[in-house]
């Protein structure tokens, strides 16, 4: 699967839903260092990964030199030479912590941010024939529709309902359809997304062939509205 990213944000890659939950005793503690805030940025900014495949990230920092060591609990993360972009594999359904350190003035490497996420399944939906962490344009976005596959059949099934993050008046909403298409607010507000913008669709629901309803957490694309114009590493 070819992984692809957005100027800003990077891409993932894997399959659905499996979710663990883990103590809070069994994660780290931030430790006050007394160095200044390096306002860690981790993007994509939601709280998913999906197992057996490799996911991206890119994390960035006022100054990320600072940065002595990234980690995780359930997982490997390798940094992509000398830039902010990081891989994850060997992940496992359940959840994984990620801990970013620096070293306090005596060189005593101490935990600055965590992150927790959910690994779960690489979704087996496509919009527009386009899958999860892909680039897609804005017309098809707004024309296109959501389809899920059945694993076992390998049915086309058309989603029931989804969710959208939406930024309107400089606050984050979430819109909801009834329906495999985007609706007239979520084609209004994707209309106006530049290229490099990341889409974001939660809570996706359609019905398998024994009836049963199937839930989807999250399912990422990337806007690219240059014809020719690429995106990614």
């Amino acid at each position: 699967m070819k992984i692809l990213t957005a100027i800003l944000s990077l891409l993932f890659v894997s399959k659905g839903i499996c979710i663990a939950q883990k103590k809070n005793d069994d994660i780290p503690k931030l430790i006050i260092t007394g160095l200044p805030d390096n306002e860690y940025k981790i993007t994509p900014k939601d709280y998913y990964l999906f197992k057996g495949c490799i996911n991206q990230i890119q994390i960035e920092a006022k100054d990320t030199s600072r940065i002595a060591e990234i980690t995780l609990s359930n997982g490997v993360i390798i940094r992509k030479g000398a830039t902010n972009y990081y891989e994850i594999t060997e992940l496992k359904a359940g959840i994984t912590l990620l801990s970013i350190y620096e070293k306090d003035p005596r060189g005593k490497k101490v935990i600055v941010k965590n992150k927790q996420y959910r690994v779960t399944d690489y979704p087996r939906l496509k919009y527009a024939g386009v899958r999860c962490d892909s680039a897609i344009s804005s017309f098809m976005l707004c024309g296109g529709l959501f389809m899920a596959e059945d694993k076992e059949t390998k049915m086309r099934i058309p989603v029931m309902s989804f969710k959208m993050d939406i930024m309107e008046n400089n606050r984050l909403i979430t819109d909801s359809t009834f329906s495999n298409k985007l609706n007239k607010s979520m084609r209004k507000y994707v209309s106006g997304l530049q290229t490099g913008s990341l889409v974001y669709l939660t809570d996706i629901k359609y019905k398998l062939p024994d009836q049963s309803i199937y839930t989807v957490p999250i399912f990422r694309l990337f806007i690219v509205n240059k014809q020719g114009q690429t995106i990614g590493f």
